[in-house]
């Protein structure tokens, strides 16, 4: 019987292979990415071919799909992912200019657009029927039982591998857990998902089924919830208009959330329309977007003034996108009464893709305003006689722009802001003159004002390491000592030495870092080390630094620490604010 049921298990899996081999070809790209990615190389490539292959695998499933429900000849589909390899292959190849924060933006874009035509793409052309709503939770209650099952899976088998060595005394590496989880989440999680969609379309016209355990979670769950958040925002947009109070920022977010939970929890009811107690669903859905509108109005209304303020960014850009499809779709239903649902995964994803690139796209859009945003602040300190304060918040702004541009949009991004060449900002980033954004600054003539930075009449220190005619002296490194390369020394963290865990606290308020081990512990003072270095006074102060601050302890009868310190951000008021990144050695007393 058991082996039977491997049998029929191995025959579905040969079966989904045949049925999705450009999907599953994908899957397995995504798991030798993801090895490899475990491994020390070349992580930049890794990373990019890792999700190029998570995004093949909605993009050639909806190809498939396409394909399959319009009967096309094997030349006709072959061409058809021809063109989807050579996307994903510019997607691939384009990623390469971009930052980790733009790469990560465009491909959530571009995700969740391909697993939207998934959903549409293979009904285009076709009247809507109950088909496509079964056939969408069908793949969704599919991919729900493949993520319940990998977690299974890869619990018990990480497990059972602890188990083999501690108990047996058999060493598994390290290494090894997240080869696996790589293995269920990229390999089996999308294998047995693609095995449950539907192969006829035809087929699902005449199932009926509703589960019970949906309905309600629909009906009496999330839309009474939603009609909570509904009459909330309504009565604060009430309180906006008697007050006259501009609408804060963050109720762009609230309204977004709240519409998208609706709008959900329609979906997922749909089917009861169809039924004798679902027959409230028609009429609180229309009146559901029409109650919608002023509330979508005023979240846009609270976008634009803050892209007035501060310009475009990608999350205003996207919440304002969102809001006006949310605006738009919202007077569809409520004037025409529609019940039609596949216009919203089809509306959003167009959406979607049309944003991801382009002139008029987001990340286009925002560096265009950012940049014009900036010199705009060069020019206006260039033309106005500031008081200090007003100095202070021109310095915050533009220090904000510069990192944006820089961390966002690359080298090339902050260049075409101060105008200079690429190459000059890439040196900057990759060498060790100093902190990019200061150097970017000054060659506008002004000094960077960080976020958090104390104003005028307190005292903050900002010290960095940097190379220049003064050589740097080697630091003596202990026999038998341990270094623990940290990017950041203020953040509780634990250490492993001698077979002792050493446990590091940080007290930013009274400047110490603790080292606490048995018992035992020695504080050492760094805000001090620094406030003596840097010198009293008030006023934002920078020091650039030849030599790293170098603080030396010893724990009682235990072991010696020597903290070396090559950047400290250290404002007096603000000790939230505070921070300090070096390295840490430990050696035997």
């Amino acid at each position: 019987m058991r082996s039977q049921a491997l049998l029929d298990a191995a025959a579905q899996a040969r079966a989904t292979l045949a049925r999705f081999p450009l999907a599953i070809a994908a899957a397995g790209t995504a798991v030798a990415a993801g090895i490899l990615l475990v491994e020390p190389g070349n992580r930049d490539l890794t990373t990019r071919v890792l999700l190029a292959a998570i995004l093949g695998l909605p993009t050639f499933t909806a190809v498939h799909l396409l394909s399959e429900e319009r009967h096309w000849s094997l030349g006709r589909a072959g061409i058809a992912a021809a063109l989807a390899t050579a996307l994903l292959l510019l997607f691939l190849a384009s990623a390469r200019t971009w930052s980790n924060s733009l790469l990560a933006l465009r491909f959530a874009q571009l995700t969740l657009g391909a697993h939207l035509a998934v959903t549409f793409l293979p009904f285009q052309g076709r009247p809507e029927t109950a088909s496509f709503w079964q056939f969408n939770w069908a793949i969704f209650q599919r991919f729900l039982v493949a993520t319940l099952f990998s977690a299974v899976l890869f619990t018990g088998l990480a497990i059972a591998l602890v188990a083999i060595d501690r108990l047996l005394g058999i060493h598994v590496d390290g290494d090894f857990y997240p080869r696996l989880l790589v293995v269920i989440a990229f390999g089996f999680h999308p294998w047995y998902t693609l095995g449950g969609v539907p192969r006829s379309l035809g087929d699902l016209e005449d199932r009926g089924d509703y589960p019970t355990g949906l309905r309600i979670f629909a009906q009496y769950i999330l839309i009474p919830i939603v009609v909570v958040y509904l009459a909330i925002l309504t009565a604060y947009l009430g309180r906006v208009v008697v007050t006259r109070a501009w609408p804060s920022g963050r109720i762009g977010y609230l309204v977004s959330s709240v519409a998208t939970a609706g709008t959900l929890a329609l979906l997922l009811a749909h089917p009861a329309r169809q039924r004798a107690e679902g027959r409230w669903i028609d009429p609180f859905a229309r009146w559901f977007f029409i109650a919608l509108i002023p509330s979508l109005i005023m979240a846009l209304l609270a976008v634009g003034k803050r892209i007035t303020q501060y310009g475009v960014t990608e999350p205003r850009y996207a919440l304002g996108v969102l809001g006006w499809w949310l605006l738009v779709l919202a007077a569809y239903f409520a004037v025409t009464r529609s019940k039609s649902i596949r216009i919203i995964p089809v509306s959003l994803g167009l959406v979607v893709l049309v944003t991801a690139g382009g002139p008029w796209g987001m990340a286009a859009t925002s560096q265009r305003s950012e940049t014009i945003r900036f010199r705009q602040l060069v020019e206006d300190r260039s033309t106005a006689l500031r008081s200090d304060s007003a100095d202070q918040v021109s310095r915050r702004e533009l220090t904000a722009v510069a990192r944006y541009l820089l961390e966002v949009h690359g080298p090339g991004g902050l260049a075409a802001a101060i105008r200079v060449p690429a190459d000059t900002v890439e040196a900057w980033r990759a060498g060790i003159e100093g902190d990019p954004i200061l150097l970017a600054l000054r060659t506008i003539g002004t000094e960077p004002l960080w976020q958090g930075a104390p104003t005028t009449g307190s005292t903050a220190a900002f010290a960095v390491l940097r190379s220049d005619t003064t050589p740097v002296t080697p630091i003596e490194v202990p026999t038998g000592s341990v270094l623990f390369p940290s990017n950041e020394l203020f953040r509780p963290h634990w250490l492993v030495f001698s077979g002792d865990t050493i446990q590091v606290t940080p007290h930013r308020a009274d400047g110490l870092l603790e080292f606490r081990s048995r018992g035992e512990s020695i504080l050492l003072p760094v805000g001090a080390s620094i406030d003596s270095s840097v010198g009293a006074g008030p006023g934002y102060r920078q020091l650039d630094r030849p030599q790293p601050l170098v603080l030396n302890g010893d724990a009682t009868g235990r072991y010696r620490i020597r903290l070396v310190i090559t950047a400290a951000h250290w404002p007096s008021t603000d000790s939230m604010s505070r921070s300090a990144s070096g390295s840490i050695l430990l050696a035997p007393r």
